[in-house]
Parts: C-alpha cells; sequence; structure tokens
C-alpha cells in the first residue's frame, strides 16, 4: 500500500525536475535571441556585419551538434538513447533553426522568434505540471493563436498570403489530429497505441466537454482568422486559454 504514495511522490519530483530544467534552457535560449536582437538587429554597423559572421557559424554549430546527437542516440538505441544525445538534438536543432530563421528572415525573426520562445516555454511547463488534457488543449488552441496571428498580418499581402493559408491548413490538421487521437484514447481510458506501444494521452476521467470544445473552439477560430478575424480571435482564445488555467489550476489544489 505504500508503493503508491511513493510512485506519485516521484513522479511528482521528476516532473518539477523537467519543468526546472525546460525553464531554464528557455531562459538561456530567450536570453540568446536577446543578446542578437541588440547587435545583430540594433546594433551598429560593425556590430550587424561581425554579429552576422557569428550568427552563420552558429547554424553550422548547430547543424553539427544535432548529427553528433542523432549518431550518439542511433548507437545506443538499445538502451533507448541517452540523455547527452537528446541535450545535443535539443541545442542543435534550437541552433541551427533559430540562426537560420534569423539569417533569411531578417530582422523580423528576431521578435519573432522571442514571442515563440515563452510561448514553447509555457506549453512544456504545462506538460510536466497540468493534466495532459489541459497541455493537449493549450497546444490546439497555441497553434491556433498562431494561425490567427498569421492571417492578420500575412492575408492580402502577395508575397505571404499564399504561404499564411497553407500554414492555417497544416494547423487544422493537427488539430483534427489531436482530436482524432483523444477520441481513441477515450475509449481506452485515456490510453493511446501508436508503433505498436502503449502511452498514456489523457486522465482516465477527463472532462471531454472542456477537451474537445478547446478542439472545435480552434478549428473555428482558424477559419474565422481565414475570412479575416484574426485578430478578434487571438483574443477570444487568449481569454479561453486563460480559463482554462484557472479551472486546472484549482482543479489540482
Amino acid at each position: 500500500m505504500a508503493k503508491k504514495p511513493q510512485n506519485k511522490n516521484a513522479a511528482a519530483a521528476a516532473n518539477l525536475a523537467g519543468a526546472s530544467v525546460l525553464f531554464v534552457s528557455g531562459f538561456c535560449a530567450e536570453l540568446y535571441l536577446l543578446v542578437l536582437q541588440r547587435f545583430f538587429v540594433n546594433g551598429t554597423v560593425k556590430e550587424i556585419a561581425l554579429s552576422s559572421y557569428v550568427v552563420e557559424a552558429l547554424m553550422y554549430v548547430g547543424l553539427a551538434l544535432f548529427a553528433a546527437g542523432a549518431v550518439l542516440k542511433f548507437l545506443r538505441r538499445a538502451s533507448g538513447g541517452s540523455r547527452l544525445a537528446n541535450w545535443l538534438l535539443g541545442i542543435g536543432v534550437f541552433f541551427a533553426a533559430a540562426n537560420k530563421a534569423m539569417l533569411s528572415v531578417y530582422p523580423d525573426a528576431a521578435v519573432s522568434l522571442c514571442i515563440i520562445v515563452p510561448i514553447v516555454l509555457i506549453v512544456g511547463v504545462a506538460f510536466f505540471l497540468y493534466q495532459r488534457e489541459f497541455f493537449f488543449s493549450l497546444c490546439a488552441m497555441v497553434l491556433s493563436v498562431g494561425a490567427c496571428w498569421l492571417c492578420s498580418k500575412g492575408l492580402g499581402n502577395a508575397k505571404w498570403e499564399m504561404i499564411v493559408i497553407a500554414a492555417s491548413v497544416v494547423v487544422l490538421l493537427l488539430i483534427a489530429a489531436l482530436f482524432a487521437l483523444s477520441l481513441s484514447a477515450a475509449k481506452k481510458k485515456g490510453i493511446v497505441e501508436l508503433g505498436g506501444r502503449k502511452f498514456r494521452m489523457l486522465s482516465v476521467s477527463f472532462n471531454r466537454t472542456l477537451l474537445y470544445g478547446a478542439y472545435i473552439l480552434s478549428a473555428l477560430a482558424v477559419i474565422a482568422a481565414l475570412l479575416g478575424c484574426g485578430y478578434y480571435c487571438i483574443w477570444v482564445l487568449c481569454v479561453v486559454i486563460f480559463a482554462l488555467a484557472v479551472y486546472y489550476t484549482i482543479k489540482m489544489m
């Protein structure tokens, strides 16, 4: 009888540790982006020129770290990979993607990344500390907010309109996939099977109305944004996210 409380405490400690590591990693990533914002975007001509070489070099460093992580994970696949391999993959992806974006979409990428990193951080913390149903609701609504923001900025722009529409369709497909997985998990007490392995996606007695409602609202918001109401949809989604955060926080007490 004493094993269940011990297991529960161990799981809670692991989740707290994961959230702490994620928070520190996100803080470091945001600090790096702010440094780039200062010297690569708002710096003097000499600072911008020097920073461009640094950014390009770090992009290749990121690719090298990702390759090293992939090789290490492959070599240790029998033991489930390694923590070092996961760190190399994560750091590599960040440096490669962030620096490539800074070079390709200059200077707008800096501000966008400075917004994206805290959002990813919040979603990650929700994964570790909150109920799974809140995490998946948050994922769907954050994706929807992103699509709405793109629509509010890119629709009507000859250069970006087709890209924005394509991205919005991808978001709708991702929301539909989350909905389908949740329906499947609901039939199996929160368990979903992927690639022959079983994962706990949702708690046994999750609130289906809130979860499915979040998916439907997210999809409707993207459709409304494609029709020109993206700005207002962002506010509606943010209010719902805040309300759900309060609800699930109280539920944990």
